[in-house]
């Protein structure tokens, strides 16, 4: 099984929050990417403030998903997630290990 940790992108000078998904989270965030169709758009990262999430898999399914913008991106491809929800349901694996404050403005974005 891959192991995967995701990375909340929105500080720039100090290192952006970090938690590990379960087994069980990490099945259900590649069932999900692999269930949503393909799309030419790209994550569209901003400048300052939330710019996504990258979910780093280690693993025999090692990869990087970059999730933003109602697009995930993975190796080279991207997914279309018009609802957002990948995004959604990794803010909230997240939200034990968020300060609420960045959990909220986050949410808000959403």
């Amino acid at each position: 099984m891959a192991t995967a940790e995701v990375e909340l992108d929105i500080f720039s000078g100090r290192p952006n929050p970090t938690w590990a998904l379960t087994d069980s989270q990490t099945a259900s965030l590649l069932e999900m990417v692999d269930g949503l169709p393909q799309t030419e758009s790209e994550a569209r990262p901003g400048d300052l403030g939330y710019r996504g999430m990258i979910v780093r898999l280690r693993g025999a399914k090692a990869r990087e998903i970059t999730v933003h913008t109602g697009v995930a991106a993975v190796n080279g491809g991207s997914h279309a997630d018009a609802d957002r929800h990948v995004e959604r349901w990794l803010l909230e694996t997240g939200r034990p290990f968020l300060d609420p404050s960045i959990y909220d403005i986050v949410k808000a974005e959403l």
